[in-house]
């Protein structure tokens, strides 16, 4: 991947799609939770469903707290399984007003509500600080620095270059014992140091540990060329070669619980179990041979799909289960992997009575 800001759009154009249907559906999330003052922090407001006409969200409650940088707006569509579905993101770039703990407000979106969100801020850190005597330097991290197996950690390199350079950046970490994977493709973002401003790129990585003890992330090097400083007026002058290099960092990764027996082991951040599909009040009784079509939905954040078990119904008294075919996926928001396992079923009645 090369260095420089990309603004990316994408438009996927199908002979044919099955309706949408089902109402929007909002969220919002933070690119990342703890920043320093002088950063800028993207917000992306999510509208899943029927996107049609939807407004730019009301962002005049962000103004006591945050300066809004610029706003940017991404659409996409996909079909899974002869199933459509569409997505609306704007993206907000903010750059908090003061330290604290600063709140987002929910936000008021193609007929919903976001919920509210917390964003960290913390002041610059005088130790980093220090080292902007230099024109370019990185950094590392880890969140959470200790974990179990099969949880996620997020990785993030940050490279920060003071003037106009050139290169590629740093390649993917190889980690013995260590699932890796990238977390989108990079943010590009400003910030100050020791009074001075820099540039930023950010690239994350989801970590998944494969067995328990102490794992080594080796120090991740960047070798590129920045415009000489004895020729700063010339876009096609002379060049000077530049480095740097994150430290490596260490992770305790501990074992699943000794006794935890056969169960699924999820070490997720978030989990949800939905089954939706039931009659309401106001619905007649299903009939005997008349199928009752019901989902079963599963979502864990930090775990990719992969890790989550196959879905499934007890046998049944009085009724045959009929499973659909499932449908599974990952999304993430930048920081954190959701995987997402779905299964239907039609569920048909054979006597009469309560099911």
């Amino acid at each position: 991947m090369k260095l420089r800001h990309v603004v990316c759009s994408c438009l996927l154009m199908l002979a044919w799609i099955p309706a949408l249907a089902g109402a929007a559906e909002v969220t919002a999330t933070l690119d990342r939770d703890h920043v320093q003052l002088g950063e800028t922090v993207t917000l992306n407001v999510r509208v899943d469903g029927d996107t049609g006409g939807v407004a730019t969200p009301d962002l005049r409650a962000l103004a006591p707290d945050f300066q809004v940088l610029s706003t940017s707006q991404n659409s996409s569509l996909s079909v899974i399984n002869g199933r459509a579905s569409s997505a609306l993101v704007f993206g907000v770039a903010l750059r908090p007003r003061h330290t604290g703990t600063l709140q987002i407000p929910a936000l008021s979106v193609a007929g919903g509500r976001t919920a509210p969100l917390q964003l960290e801020v913390a002041a610059p850190d005088p130790a980093a600080a220090a080292a902007t005597h230099q024109d370019v330097f990185m950094e590392s991290q880890v969140e959470p620095a200790q974990g179990y197996v099969g949880q996620q950690l997020t990785y993030a390199v940050r490279l920060y270059y003071a003037g106009r350079i050139g290169g590629d950046a740093p390649d993917m970490p190889q980690i013995d014992g260590v699932e890796v994977s990238p977390l989108g493709k990079g943010l590009n973002y400003d910030t100050v140091r020791g009074g001075r401003s820099y540039h930023v790129l950010e690239l994350r990585y989801a970590l998944i540990p494969q067995h328990a003890g102490r794992i080594e992330i080796p120090a991740m090097d960047f070798q590129g060329e920045a415009a000489d400083p004895r020729d700063p007026s010339s876009f096609f002058g002379a060049t000077v070669p530049v480095s740097a290099s994150a430290p490596a960092q260490t992770i305790e990764v501990k074992p699943a619980p000794a006794g935890w027996g056969a169960s699924a082991w999820l070490p997720a951040r978030q989990l949800s179990l939905g089954l939706d599909g039931w009659p309401t009040a106001q619905d007649a009784p299903p009939r005997v041979g008349q199928p009752l079509n019901l989902t079963m939905d599963l979502q864990a954040t930090g775990l990719s799909y992969e890790a989550l078990p196959a879905l499934s119904l007890p046998p049944l008294d009085g009724a045959t289960v009929y499973p659909d075919k499932p449908v599974a996926g990952n999304r993430q928001d930048g920081q954190w992997i959701t995987g997402r396992r779905q299964q239907a079923f039609a569920i048909v009645p054979e006597r009469a009575g309560t099911l």
